[in-house]
């Protein structure tokens, strides 16, 4: 098998030299590469191929962020990587529309090792070559919203205040009014009674508050005026299906963790469609309109939406379950084990009306053999006032 190739770009000597000896054991694996200057970078890019490149922001003759911009405009497909002690908010947040991910120093191997190899790992799940292919030459691609990247940084710290909490949002007045609607809404039901962002993380959780962040700041971050009526339609499907996944898989395991994981995957399991309707808005009303639209993607770009935004979420580090349930919740609707991407495959089609009853098991005889289960998943959602309603 093929190595994978890593190039890491960083001024100061001593810090190659950490990363040199903390990855010694992993040369049996990865082909890695080091270099103290970007102009040398840029050599080495144009005589091997790499998968990954990591590099330093600061550094005197050009900053990272400059490197890794013409990295991206002459070879697209690198997977692009922040090392930095930099402290500066701002500069992070802009970090987020030129490289995939951002890693602070100091940083430990554990860290450094589990996100190269979470990057990396995006190449066994997703083995057709186009998605990356049509990903790279995206001129609007979604990036993780800043207010995302401000409360996850918080929450790491540990000891998370739910007040500091809902002062961060509070900051963004548009996130806030959004919260507050969608929390206030049929989805939900809670009917007015949510006033603050502080209550909403209360009453929600913040791991599913910081789902709707990230969900809004994709849905909301990159749309023109003429794609807002499909990303509203879209929107609205997603928090449909989000919630459907987060009851049933709330009920099947009585775990709080995994039924936010499964309202997360519900909310984002349709990131292509987001990336399609912003890049190429003419195809996917003609995608939309088709009699098949999967297989229309699939003619026009070579893989279809669930790949793309698989990739994507990939290439943010989000765990291997939560890529696998989004890339399959189109082609693995056979409920193997019940697991998350079962979950998600059932909330999207009763999300979209097309499976709402005992009744229209017995049409698909693909679903008809795990009836059973499907049946008490059903159950699950009309005993469910506000489920109910908002299906209606």
């Amino acid at each position: 098998m093929k190595k994978a190739r890593i190039l890491f770009v960083d001024d100061e000597p001593n810090i190659l030299d950490g990363i040199k000896r903390e990855l010694r054991k992993m040369k049996g694996r990865w082909e890695l590469f080091f270099t103290n200057t970007p102009e040398n970078a840029l050599q080495l890019i144009e005589e091997h191929s790499f998968d990954i490149v990591v590099s330093n922001i600061k550094m005197p003759s050009m900053d990272g962020l400059t490197l890794l911009k013409k990295i991206k405009e002459s070879h697209p497909t690198i997977i692009r990587v922040t090392l930095s002690g930099e402290v500066d908010k701002e500069k992070i947040l802009k970090t987020s529309l030129i490289a995939h991910q951002h890693l602070s120093k100091p940083c430990s191997k554990a860290s450094l090792v589990g996100t190269i190899q979470s990057l990396l790992k995006i190449r066994g799940i997703l083995t057709n070559p186009k998605i990356k292919a049509i990903v790279s030459k995206l001129s609007r691609v979604p990036t993780l919203p800043s207010l995302y990247i401000k409360i996850t940084e918080y929450m790491q710290k540990g000891d998370a205040s739910l007040k500091k909490i809902g002062d961060i949002i509070s900051q963004d007045p548009f996130m806030t009014a959004k919260i507050l609607q969608i929390v206030n809404s049929s989805y939900f039901g809670y009917g007015g009674k949510i006033k603050s962002p502080q209550q909403a993380a209360v009453i929600l959780g913040l791991e599913t508050l910081k789902s709707i962040i990230l969900g809004l700041g994709i849905f909301y971050g990159l749309q023109g005026e003429r794609e807002k009526r499909e990303m509203d339609s879209l929107w609205n499907h997603s928090i449909r299906c989000a919630r459907i996944a987060e009851k049933i898989a709330l009920r099947e395991s009585n775990d709080i963790g995994f039924s936010e994981k499964a309202f997360l995957v519900g909310l984002l399991h349709d990131l292509g469609k987001v990336v399609i309707i912003t890049n190429f808005f003419d195809l996917y009303k003609k995608i939309k309109d088709s009699s098949s639209p999967l297989n229309t993607e699939i003619e026009e770009f070579g893989c279809t939406h669930s790949e793309i935004g698989a990739y994507l979420l990939g290439l943010w580090g989000f765990e291997e379950e939560v890529i696998r349930a989004v890339n399959s919740h189109h082609k693995d609707c056979l409920i193997k084990d019940q697991g998350l991407s079962d979950i998600l495959c059932f909330a999207n089609l009763f999300s979209k009306r097309a499976l709402q009853s005992e009744a229209d098991l017995e049409d698909d005889h693909y679903l008809n053999s795990k009836g059973e289960i499907l049946k008490r998943w059903i159950s699950y959602i009309h005993e469910d006032e506000i489920l109910e309603k908002m299906n209606e």
